[in-house]
Formats: structure tokens, C-alpha cells, sequence
């Protein structure tokens, strides 16, 4: 018998006009580490939330999810334990102050005896490594921090099958890996079996034993991972452009790498030397639009200094990313630049104008825009109809709705409640309430999370007609990527400061940790730090 079993199962939300899930069955046997993707709004989140019965949203479901042979609905709590769920954003799971207490908390509310309690949580901040932390405030911990106590909260109930849904979309490549790496340690060593929803196959697709494709709320193809070669030939374009980049670099060859290791080893046999460099150009000398001069910032007299001396230009018209990090003080250079924060030493110059002399309405009136890292906090009505249209009576402009719904594709979400669209189609509404706005500099905080390679595609598009607009955009990002596809130059904070900051083929081709897949596999050579770069280069 299966560990999971999902038998013809279909859901549509309430107020929506057609099903999200429409006859999904399949079943997940005990240890397996299973991969689902698909298109933004496919479906796959709401799977998951069905499958951890207690998260399931309201709607009309039909069919039947069993779990040990039991209908998920008719789980004891204790049998509900051992179904965990792990979130895109940590701060949504997180309910206690402390580390220790968010550890304690979900064995305390099972009423196990104190010594059972204290025996468990000291296997697992050993096998966490979480020792250093224990004590520490939830507030204080990095984001990496935070979504390995996530892990670890649920790892102390002992579950029999985790569920992740992008628990990777807000941690920096080298948090990533070692996420990664500790699933692959969970499933291997402890035999618990993980469903892991993701966009991004290329940091997972050698841990995981079997792919599951969706598009539309089904599922279009199911298959063991070993099988992937075979099964080309059946995999509709979006599950095409699913795969890791390093298989989509090799797809027309008879040859399918599992990892980066083994496509950089076929690179370096079959087209090291062979590709004509990509030549590039330093970013044209244009009037600076942002100037930070010297800037110090802490948050409280007690605290360090988030920002030390810090000097930044932003050039006018440009497309800029900055990388760092979890925890290391990108967003709080966000809130700095967008006049959120001030600093306590140092000039943050708009235009050339002191940010400090600027009224709220000469700052963001069709001036500065900014989406934070979490799009729903940007949400206050019960449709994102009314979202869009609150927009659009402060701006005294109805003209540009319609511009800015069929720009983002997003007519067909106009009648849903903001909070129940997905983590990709909050980005998209997010997008559009910003533009409403008709902003010249646009901020963007971890706005790829939750996209999928299409939408990531169409994002880059747009990003790219406002750029050619005259619009400036800095973007706070992980993912190497989106951001080697559409900057200008590309800036790495640490410490403090922007520690290095140059054309982005400069930036990427000559660092070893943040930098895309295709630069690890060509290593640099070439200047190739994109995919399509790579197939221009090839086909030249």
C-alpha cells in the first residue's frame, strides 16, 4: 500500500470561475523524494494544502486523498503530525518568540512528557547543527536560519512525509545548497518521504528520485527520474523549459547530465575552446538618478551598524541587482533608498535632491515604486479588481487599468480574493499596483520567487520595455538567472558595503558561488553566462 494516495481529485476555489485541480491521482510510496512543477497557478500549492488536510483552503472538492489508508479529513492529531508542511515564507510558519519554544511548541500542544520533549529536540538541533541558535529570538535569526527552524519544528514531531512548496525561493544560492543537501540527508538517512514543489530543478533534480509535470490542474507527466531520457518526447515546451538548465543546455544530444559536475565535464570534452566569445560592453556613462554617499544605518542605538559607509550610484535608465546573503542587509538598502528608512550618518541623493528634503509625495508620486518580499502585505481589498481600481482613484487615471492587466496577463484573476492566489500570481498583481503608480525608479525585493520559467520570461520582457522607457530598476535577488538575463551591472553586498559592483558577464563569469549555471559548466570561459548565450554561441 501506498504511503500517499490522491484519487481523482478536483477543487475550485470559491468565487472562481473554473476548477484549479480537475481529476489529479496519483500515489507516493514510502521514501521516495518527489519534484512537482509546473506553470505559476497550476495548481501545485493548492495540492499541497489539500494534502495537509488542516491547511486546506475553502472551495468545492471532490475525490479522495488517503494517507496510511485513512482520509486525510479523518486524521486523528496525532496522525496529523505526521503530515508536515513547509511554507515558501518562514515567517508565515513561525508562531512562538524564541527558537527553543518554536521547537517545544507542536510536541507541548501533544502532551508528551517533559523528558520525551527535551531528548527530542536535542537530536535535532544536533542533526541541524542549530546548537549556536538555540536560544536566540526568532527576529534575530537570518532567513536561512528561520526556514531550517521550520524544518526542524516539523523534524521533532517525527513525520512520516514532508511537503515543501519553494522552500527555497527567499535563500541565497549558498543557503540553497545547504537546504538541499539537508533534505536529501532527511530523506536518505531517515527514510522520510518529501514532495517538494519547485521552478527551480536545477538545485534539486539529482536529489530526487521521481518528477511529477503540471499544467492547468492536471498532471501531464509522471515518471521516475531515471526515466527522463525516454520520456522526452512526451514532455509538453513548459515542462521542456521545467528542466534543469544544464539538461536544457544538451537536450538535442544524446547525452543528459544529472548535475553540474557531469555537464561541465561534458562541456570541457565537447565544446571547451569550440564557442566564439561573447563580447561585451561597460555600461554607458549616463547622469546618476540614485546617489548613497557615505551611508550608516542601524536600527536601534543598541544595535551594529547595518549599513557601513556605504557608497552606491545608480545610473539613469539602468537595470541594477544587487546579491547578498540572507540576513545580510539588502532589503534594509531597499527601505534606505525608498525613504522607508533614514539613515543616521550619510546622504541618500533622488535626482540629485536629498531624500531627506523630499516630501512623502514628491518621493512617491510617480517617482519610486517598491514590492516588497512579501506581495500579500500589499493587499487590503477582497478582489483584485478593487486592488487595482484603489490604485487608479488615488492616481485620478482610469485609463491605464486596462494597459496595465493585459501588460501582465492577469484579467483572468480579477475576480479573485488576493489571498488566494498563488505565490507567482501575487507577484504579478503586486507588479501591477506598483505600475499603476507610473513610477521612474522601480524597486523590486525578491520579486522572482514563487515564478515559473514563463512567467519569469515575461517579467524579463517587461522589465526591459520599462528600462527602454527611461524607468530605473534595482532589483534585490537569489536568482542568478533572472538577473543575468536582464541587468546592466550586478552589485554583491556584504558587511555592510557593495564590495564589488561591474558589468554583469564581468560580475558573473568570475565569481564561483553567485553566479548562474551556465557560467559554473562553461567556467567563465567565453564570457557565456546565460543559456541562450551559450545556444547563440554554439550555433555560431
Amino acid at each position: 500500500m501506498a504511503l500517499l494516495e490522491v484519487e481523482n481529485l478536483s477543487f475550485k476555489y470559491s468565487e472562481a470561475s473554473k476548477k484549479t485541480l480537475e481529476n489529479v491521482s496519483f500515489d507516493v510510496n514510502e521514501g521516495e523524494f518527489v519534484i512537482i512543477s509546473g506553470a505559476s497557478g497550476c495548481g501545485k500549492t493548492t495540492l499541497l494544502r489539500l494534502i495537509k488536510h488542516v491547511c486546506s483552503p475553502n472551495g468545492d472538492l471532490s475525490g479522495v486523498i488517503l494517507f496510511n489508508g485513512k482520509e486525510v479529513s479523518k486524521l486523528s492529531v496525532k496522525e496529523n503530525t505526521e503530515i508536515g508542511f513547509v511554507m515558501q515564507n518562514p515567517d508565515n510558519q513561525i508562531v512562538t518568540d524564541t527558537v527553543w519554544q518554536e521547537l517545544a511548541f507542536g510536541l507541548e500542544n501533544l502532551r508528551l512528557e517533559r523528558s520525551e520533549i527535551r531528548k527530542r529536540i536535542a537530536e535535532v538541533c544536533s542533526f541541524f547543527g542549530i546548537n549556536s541558535y538555540y536560544h536566540k529570538k526568532v527576529n534575530e535569526l537570518s532567513g536561512g536560519e528561520k526556514q531550517l527552524l521550520t524544518v526542524a519544528s516539523i523534524l521533532v514531531m517525527e513525520p512520516k512525509i514532508i511537503l515543501f512548496d519553494e522552500a527555497t525561493s527567499q535563500l541565497d544560492p549558498i543557503a540553497t545548497i545547504d537546504f538541499i543537501n539537508l533534505l536529501d540527508r532527511i530523506n536518505k538517512e531517515l527514510g522520510i518521504t518529501i514532495i517538494m514543489v519547485s521552478h527551480n530543478l536545477d538545485e534539486c533534480f539529482d536529489k530526487a528520485t521521481r518528477l511529477i509535470f503540471m499544467e492547468d490542474g492536471k498532471i501531464v507527466n509522471d515518471f521516475k527520474k531515471e526515466e527522463l531520457k525516454d520520456n522526452l518526447s512526451k514532455l509538453s515546451e513548459v515542462s521542456i523549459k521545467a528542466l534543469p538548465i544544464f539538461d536544457r543546455m544538451f537536450v538535442t544530444s544524446d547525452y543528459l547530465p544529472n548535475n553540474i559536475n557531469e555537464a561541465r565535464l561534458y562541456y570541457s570534452i565537447n565544446f571547451n575552446n569550440k564557442l566564439k566569445d561573447i563580447e561585451y560592453k561597460e555600461y554607458s556613462n549616463k547622469n546618476n538618478i540614485i546617489e548613497i554617499k557615505n551611508a550608516y544605518f542601524r536600527y536601534s542605538k543598541d544595535d551594529k551598524d547595518i549599513l557601513k559607509d556605504l557608497s552606491l550610484s545608480v545610473k539613469e535608465g539602468e537595470i541594477l541587482t544587487i546579491f547578498g546573503a540572507n540576513g545580510s542587509g539588502k532589503t534594509t538598502l531597499v527601505k534606505v533608498i525608498s525613504g522607508i528608512r533614514k539613515l543616521y550618518s550619510g546622504k541618500v541623493l533622488i535626482n540629485h535632491k536629498n531624500i531627506k528634503k523630499l516630501s512623502d509625495l514628491e518621493l512617491y508620486y510617480k517617482n519610486i515604486s517598491v514590492i516588497s518580499q512579501n506581495p500579500y502585505s500589499l493587499f487590503t481589498c477582497d478582489s483584485v479588481y478593487s486592488e487595482l481600481c484603489d490604485v487608479c482613484k488615488i492616481m485620478d487615471n482610469k485609463d491605464i487599468l486596462n494597459e496595465v492587466v493585459n501588460l501582465l496577463r492577469i484579467d483572468n484573476l480579477l475576480k479573485t480574493h488576493p489571498y488566494d492566489l498563488s505565490g507567482g500570481e501575487a507577484q504579478k498583481v503586486a507588479l501591477a499596483k506598483m505600475l499603476l503608480f507610473e513610477p521612474k525608479i522601480i524597486i523590486l525585493d525578491e520579486a522572482t520567487k514563487g515564478l515559473d520559467v514563463y512567467y519569469k520570461e515575461e517579467l524579463a520582457n517587461i522589465l526591459l520595455k520599462l528600462k527602454e522607457e527611461g524607468k530605473t530598476i534595482i532589483l534585490v535577488t537569489h536568482d542568478m538567472e533572472f538577473a543575468s538575463s536582464i541587468s546592466d551591472r550586478c552589485a554583491l553586498y556584504f558587511d555592510g558595503e557593495i564590495v564589488s559592483i561591474e558589468e554583469k558577464h564581468k560580475f558573473l563569469s568570475h565569481n564561483r558561488f553567485f553566479t548562474t549555471t551556465t557560467a559554473k559548466i562553461t567556467k567563465g570561459y567565453n564570457n557565456i553566462v546565460t543559456l541562450k548565450e551559450f545556444i547563440e554561441a554554439l550555433n555560431g
